[in-house]
């Protein structure tokens, strides 16, 4: 199998995606050519199947919609559209597993088929299951505001699908069975818990998750038929395995190379350039071409590495603040306020007690 990948951007989204999209565009009278104006998607792009299009291009897709963009249900009117059976040989997969458990871990397993570099965690505390978005940056404050505006829509997309989808594996969309969607967000004065499928969101927490009692993990989906899961799973592997032979990107070349652990050193963009054995220029041009940037990469990877160790009760503020390249631990606070909107005393004293 390949995967062909049109339009812009060096992360693939499942055509789906774009054509749920199409269709709430449609309902509010956006002309096909205004929808895909200076996306570099095809017009026929909608009767192709198993294609992948690129972030940037959706990213565009939406820019040409400033009526949808300035919906506050559009997250939740997107989700919607995007059932089980929307995500095709995913699906099918989805609700052969044996538990929701298995569905759940498969899902992560396989999610780079619909959203490429997309990474979820699934966590169990006691009674409470929750899967979360890893590595999401919350660091708003250094988009432009149309960037984040774009950023958030995707996100709440991902976590009301999620939610729908788990219940729709439980045959119970019409009962919240305390699925509860957390966003780090605020509220755009919008109550999902009025809609049908209801949704239940809590705004303003400390990450992107959906928690739900860990009882129903080992429910069985509704619709389980191992016959054609088994059918679905292989196309889904073979599919995963065409994604991944595409090869690293250039901004993976970049993250791989921006922390140097030998050394315990942050490299420069110089530094980094020289590795790549090409000149700042280049390295910002081809980084911009795919929708990123040098710093955008550095503030990903410290915040990353930043949450890791302030989950070790052995680190201080201090060593902390050291090994991301701060000079001092004031530095490392005020950049941990603007990426999480915490400060790092209120972190350590939910995570550490």
């Amino acid at each position: 199998m390949t995967v062909k990948m049109v339009g812009r951007g060096d992360t693939a989204i499942a055509v789906e995606y774009l054509v749920a999209l199409q269709e709430l565009a449609f309902e509010r009278g956006i002309e096909p050519r205004q929808f895909l104006a200076g996306s570099d998607l095809p017009v026929d792009i909608f009767i192709h199947d198993d294609i992948k299009i690129g972030n940037e291009s959706l990213v565009q897709v939406l820019r040409n919609c400033p009526s949808l963009l300035a919906d506050p249900m559009l997250p939740y009117d997107f989700a919607r559209r995007l059932t089980l059976s929307r995500h095709g040989k995913l699906g099918f997969a989805l609700n052969g597993c044996a538990t929701v458990h298995e569905a759940i871990t498969l899902l992560i397993q396989l999610i780079d088929i619909r959203i490429q570099n997309l990474k979820l965690k699934l966590e169990i505390n006691g009674d409470i299951a929750e899967v979360f978005i890893v590595d999401q940056l919350a660091n708003q404050d250094v988009l432009a505001p149309e960037q984040a505006q774009i950023e958030e829509i995707f996100v709440l997309t991902i976590l009301c699908c999620l939610a729908l989808m788990a219940k729709q594996l439980i045959g119970q969309l019409q009962s919240d069975r305390d699925i509860v969607i957390h966003t780090t967000y605020p509220s755009r004065g919008v109550d999902p818990r009025r809609q049908q499928p209801a949704l239940d969101i809590q705004y303003q927490g400390e990450r992107h998750s959906i928690f739900f009692p860990a009882a129903l993990l080992e429910m069985q989906p509704t619709a389980h038929n191992p016959a054609i899961s088994q059918a679905a799973l292989a196309q889904c592997e073979e599919e995963l395995l065409a994604m991944n032979a595409r090869g690293i990107t250039f901004t993976d070349q970049v993250r791989n190379l921006i922390y140097c652990d030998d050394r315990r050193h942050w490299r420069s963009i110089d530094e980094v350039a020289d590795a790549l054995f090409m000149s700042v220029s280049s390295l910002k041009r081809k980084l911009n071409q795919q929708g990123s940037s040098f710093q955008h990469i550095k503030n990903s990877e410290r915040f990353s590495r930043a949450i890791q160790l302030l989950e070790d009760e052995r680190m201080t503020l201090e060593n902390i603040s050291e090994l991301l390249g701060y000079s001092n631990a004031s530095n490392f606070s005020k950049a941990f306020k603007v990426w999480t909107g915490y400060s790092t005393k209120q972190y350590l004293n939910k995570h550490r007690g």
